[in-house]
């Protein structure tokens, strides 16, 4: 027993061995979790710290479970499924890999100061402390890793990219205690109760905008050959004084003070920006998102042709309005599956009447 009376806990050389079969404490992954997340959840559940989960695991200490986002070996995945029971897949799909927006990914090696310049860098993972106290198990996003998530649209707020305690990065991965992911491993403090700042109106709205270009591009397949990631990256030699820092290496706040800072009009500076592209039927997509304002906005036509197309354009048009603060964005997903239901649909009917017909 150790001297403060507590339980003792020995870390063995490989975890593996203290469950030959399947570790006891079922972990399941959230949705959009990185893999760094579930690791660490997993390590909690089995009480060890994620530092120590490290080298149980063979890795060692240091950034282990960050690294491992970007590509995770085939042993280590084999291993997760076969003591978690999770399918090898989802376990791979909650990483990085080589998705087309890997290019934007905030650096996970950073030096962060107390200073001014220390404080204008990036860190490797930003938060929504709002949506760390909603979780039922608090957890990081697959999203919050990408320099062009600056905002929470669930919460209207920015992201945070330090503890506004000791303003250090996250770095969960250190942590050597039995501590929860919402505490930071520095100094402690309960993350979920950090202020998120709100965000002017035309600076949410612009930050959204070029979240939506990457989104939709990496969804349609060709964000790898277009000039988006290019233009992001650049976005900084815009801004009044230009800057030669790549926007991924700004911090948070520093990404969003940069879309305000080019002038004359950033909106319209930025619109005109994002606009061209080397391939015009990408550049055509892209401007037509861009004029609209957004994923959102752009597709409220087809909204309106499927509510036709399900023969409710009778009903009294509704009156236009801004989606409320907070609400969620339509996700293109949904509504291409919704798209789809409606075709099916149509199909069955012009089959019923021809039935009738005959």
């Amino acid at each position: 027993m150790p001297k403060h009376g507590g339980p003792a806990i020995e870390v063995q050389p490989r975890l593996a061995t203290l469950v030959p079969e399947r570790w006891p404490a079922e972990v399941v992954p959230a949705q959009d979790e990185l893999l760094s997340s579930w690791q660490h959840r997993l390590a909690l559940a089995h009480g060890l710290s994620p530092r120590h989960f490290g080298d149980c695991l063979g890795f060692g200490a240091g950034a282990w479970s960050a690294r491992l986002d970007l590509e995770a070996p085939a042993t280590l995945l084999n291993l997760l499924h076969r003591q978690t029971g999770v399918c090898r897949d989802r376990i791979a799909a909650m990483t990085i890999g080589g998705r087309d927006w890997r290019p934007l990914l905030l650096p996970l090696r950073h030096s962060v100061g107390l200073d001014r310049a220390g404080q204008m860098c990036a860190t490797w993972l930003q938060f929504c402390p709002e949506c760390l106290a909603d979780d039922e198990a608090a957890y990081f996003r697959r999203a919050w890793r990408r320099a062009s998530v600056m905002t929470c649209r669930r919460h209207g707020r920015r992201l945070i990219d330090r503890c506004p305690a000791c303003r250090q990065g996250l770095a969960p991965f250190n942590q050597r205690a039995l501590a929860p992911q919402f505490q930071c491993s520095v100094c402690g403090f309960d993350l979920r109760r950090a202020q998120a700042p709100k965000l002017a109106a035309a600076t949410r709205q612009a930050a959204e905008l070029i979240d939506d270009l990457v989104r939709i591009e990496a969804a349609k397949g060709f964000l790898g050959r277009s000039a988006l990631t290019e233009r992001l990256l650049a976005l900084p030699s815009l801004q009044d004084p230009p800057c030669d820092q790549k926007f991924s290496k700004l911090s948070t706040a520093e990404r969003l003070r940069c879309l305000t800072r080019i002038e004359p009009g950033f909106d319209q500076r930025l619109r005109r920006h994002f606009w061209a592209d080397p391939d015009p039927i990408i550049a055509a997509w892209r401007r037509t998102i861009v004029t609209a304002g957004g994923i959102d906005a752009s597709l409220q036509p087809l909204v309106r042709r499927l509510a036709r197309r399900l023969d409710i354009d009778d009903e009294p048009a509704p009156r236009s309005r801004k989606r409320a603060a907070g609400a969620p964005a339509a996700e293109l997903t949904s509504l291409l599956a919704a798209y789809g239901a409606v075709h099916a649909r149509r199909r069955l009917l012009d089959k019923q009447a021809a039935r009738s017909k005959a």
